[in-house]
């Protein structure tokens, strides 16, 4: 996992405001949150409103909290569930788009039966409820759609990742209309963590 403190570069001096040189590393670009500089030298910081993240992989919590555009820490990417939750989307993104031959792919947008054609619209609220038919029975439908060179990781990854998330934010949907006080939100009370999500894809962390 790579989160974005652990690589973030200032290269400017925050008291002169002047540039800091450094010998080059590699050049790493967040290209969702990048933006033209003015003309004037104003100093900009990044706020918890700015829209981060891809909608087609991002996770569940943070498309409906941007349904609603809610500004602050109950908007911020809090918990690592939501990276592993991306991951998984991004799987299914590629087992349904990419053949590995020629990398040639096929474009959601090319058939009104794609279920991933939705997850490319700009509305927050839509692409949330198509990933929903992923906790249903939908989801045995798609696994007809998957390109050939990726049968073996969708049976091996992502019908077991499915059905680890499915009854994971099946709980956390639940929760508050139980009233659950002590619910886990950070890994949907321990059915979402990392050290599951690898055990269900018969992996050793390095």
């Amino acid at each position: 996992m790579i989160y974005p403190p652990d690589i973030a570069l200032d290269l400017k001096d925050a008291g002169s405001g002047k540039v800091q040189t450094a010998p080059s590393r590699g050049v790493l670009n967040d290209l969702e949150l990048s933006e033209l500089e003015p003309d004037e030298n104003i100093q900009r910081s990044v706020k918890s409103h700015h829209h981060a993240g891809t909608f087609p992989f991002m996770a569940r919590d943070l498309l409906a909290r941007a349904r609603y555009k809610t500004n602050g820490p109950a908007n911020c990417h809090l918990y690592r569930r939501y990276d592993l939750e991306s991951f998984y989307y991004m799987l299914i993104w590629a087992a349904l788009t990419y053949t590995t031959q020629g990398r040639s792919c096929k474009a959601p947008t090319g058939s009104k039966k794609n279920p991933l054609k939705e997850w490319l619209s700009p509305d927050p609220k839509t692409v949330y409820y198509s990933k929903l038919i992923l906790q249903g029975n939908d989801f045995n439908r798609l696994g007809g759609k998957v390109s050939r060179e990726w049968v073996g990781l969708w049976e091996d990854w992502v019908e077991p990742l499915n059905r680890m998330f499915s009854k994971g934010l099946f709980a956390a949907d639940q929760a508050p209309r139980n009233a659950d006080a002590n619910f886990d939100t950070a890994t949907c009370d321990g059915l979402i963590t990392f050290e599951r999500f690898m055990d269900v894809i018969q992996e050793t962390p390095r």
